[in-house]
C-alpha cells in the first residue's frame, strides 16, 4: 500500500504533519492533516482507512 506523509512549519513555527494512504486493490483511502501531537501520522491514516466505511 502506498503511503505518503509530510511536515511543515505553521504560522506559529510549530510542526504540522499530514499523511495519506490508499489500498489499490479495494480503492479504500485514509488521510489526516494538521496533526501536532501524533508521532506517526501514516499509522493514524491507516487506522482511518481501516475503520471508515
Amino acid at each position: 500500500m502506498p503511503a505518503v506523509g509530510g511536515s511543515v512549519l505553521n504560522f506559529d513555527e510549530k510542526h504540522e504533519l499530514e499523511a495519506s494512504i490508499m489500498d489499490g486493490k479495494t480503492l479504500k483511502t485514509g488521510a489526516v492533516t494538521g496533526l501536532t501531537t501524533v508521532r506517526n501520522p501514516v499509522c493514524l491514516a491507516r487506522a482511518v482507512m481501516d475503520r471508515s466505511y
